[in-house]
Order: C-alpha cells, then structure tokens, then sequence
C-alpha cells in the first residue's frame, strides 16, 4: 500500500482531504466518499456514485 498523504484530526474529529487525494478520486465539492474497514482493520477512502 502506498501513502500519498497524511493529515491530522481537530479536537472537533474533523481533517482535511489532501489535495493529493481529492485529484486521485476526482472529488470536488459537495461530492460523497465512502469510509470503508476491512477485516484487517484497514481503512479505504472511496468515492460514491451519486
């Protein structure tokens, strides 16, 4: 697996999608990803057809 960001989150549980990121899934705006774990408590970032 390869990291191509990392960022950090507020006391209010919020962060930021790096940019790195939002070019890769093509998000912009107003658009909905999907927050996904698999068995081995991984985390995928996925974004949704609307």
């Amino acid at each position: 697996m390869k990291k191509i960001a990392e960022t950090r989150i507020t006391n209010s549980s919020l962060t930021t999608v790096p940019k790195a990121v939002k070019l890769f899934l093509n998000a912009e705006a107003g658009d909905v990803v999907g927050w996904y774990v698999d068995n081995d408590h991984r985390i995928t970032i996925k974004k949704e057809r609307q």
